[in-house]
């Protein structure tokens, strides 16, 4: 988890706030999606496609730096 790479010393208290607001706008967009509507509709637009990247989703449009430098949730 960031918070355990932060206290030894892996990450700087930016990155966490980062891993941070990057899981809450992922969760954010998660929420969104499974409250579109109908559960039957969301659940037959799920059927047979392919997973969806919910951290990703979250990921800002114009990120401070690329997401592939961004420290990763270990919830992925």
């Amino acid at each position: 988890m960031a918070i355990d790479r932060f206290r030894s010393g892996e990450l700087k208290a930016v990155d966490v706030d980062e891993v941070l607001f990057q899981y809450s706008r992922a969760a954010k967009e998660l929420w969104k999606f499974c409250n579109i509507g109908n559960v039957q509709v969301t659940a037959g637009q799920l059927h047979g496609a392919p997973p969806i990247d919910w951290w990703e989703r979250g990921t800002p449009r114009r990120a401070r730096r690329p997401v592939d430098e961004v420290p990763t949730s270990e919830f992925e």
